[in-house]
């Protein structure tokens, strides 16, 4: 396998941030604190070789024990009770991230949602419509969630109210075929890879959360330019290492010295994930999706018949 490290070319600009559209009336009652002391009065154990999986054969989102290659927890917009009207925002479920210790899932869908929801009694904590296809989604330090939304090229942020459950956009900023969005708690930076890697500032205002400050970072790589950049997470175990995927490869990237490494050389990897029980990928072998998940040899993990699996994430006490 060719690991050859590929120097990045930096392009330091600081970009003013064209805020598209922003107005938000909401208090931002959901934070941290009020997802921890809001205690649901059911309780779910996770078992020890957990994945969350995107099911986009019927718009689930499903917990799995890679062990028994079983189903132990399932979420639908009809059980989730997701007003009919809107249900159709949660087509094809297109991520899933464990947060808040693992209590909780923010996931999209690409028919427009976004939305919390807590694993152990599946209470949508909070939701809303992020755009034309979203990809992704991640909490900032404050409880308010930024998406990532491909076909209109945005990000957006959302002022997240857990006691209203539902919330507009605050606002938008162009990126053209945005797929994926990372929180760096070290840096207090926002990640975002394109063509090149996007780096937003957040002002850290709950009541109206904005991002200002963009730069854009040249990444080159063995392949040239970046291209149909997909997934961007970080790498277990690896400060400041993230996995990012692309239609050729994966790689992982040095937030340090802005330089990117040749991982697997699986072409368009939809996710990845891995911990101590190793790594998860979704390579598709149907248009998009596929009913299972490899390892870094191409072994299969987890295999469900019959399921779309657009994207999976270990969810496991580290």
């Amino acid at each position: 396998m060719n690991r050859r490290l590929i120097s990045g070319h930096i392009i330091f600009m600081l970009i003013g941030t064209v805020i598209l559209s922003y107005g938000c009336s909401c208090s931002c009652s959901c934070s941290k604190e009020a997802v921890i002391t809001d205690k649901p009065k059911k309780r779910f154990t996770l078992p020890e070789k957990a994945i969350v999986v995107t099911n986009q054969s019927n718009a689930s989102i499903v917990i799995a024990d890679v062990a028994t290659q079983k189903i132990v927890w399932e979420w639908n917009p009809l059980s989730g009770k997701i007003p009919q009207e809107r249900r159709s925002w949660f087509s094809n479920p297109s991520e899933v991230k464990p947060v808040y210790d693992n209590s909780c899932i923010l996931m999209t869908a690409s028919g427009g949602a976004v939305a919390l929801i807590r694993i152990a009694d599946k209470r949508v904590l909070f939701y809303g419509y992020a755009g034309v296809n979203p990809h992704s989604a991640e909490l900032l330090p404050d409880g308010n969630i930024v998406t990532a939304s491909s076909t209109d090229g945005i990000l957006a942020t959302f002022c997240t109210d857990t006691l209203k459950g539902y919330g507009e956009m605050v606002a938008k900023y162009e990126l053209p075929a945005a797929h994926n969005v990372f929180w760096d708690k070290k840096r207090n930076k926002l990640y975002s890879v394109t063509h090149v890697m996007n780096i937003f500032d957040y002002n850290g205002q709950k009541d109206k959360p904005l991002l200002k400050n963009r730069m854009q970072v040249e990444v080159a790589s063995s392949d040239g330019p970046l291209r149909s950049s997909h997934d961007l997470f970080p790498v277990n175990g690896e400060e400041d290492v993230l996995w990012l995927t692309t239609n050729e490869r994966v790689w992982k990237y040095d937030q340090n010295n802005n330089t990117i490494q040749s991982a697997y050389r699986f072409p368009s990897v939809k996710s990845i994930s891995d911990s101590r029980f190793g790594t998860v990928m979704l390579c598709p072998d149907e248009e998009w999706w596929s009913d299972h998940l490899v390892d870094e040899n191409g072994d299969i993990v987890f295999r469900a018949y019959g399921f779309k699996i657009y994207k999976a994430r270990w969810i496991v006490a580290e």
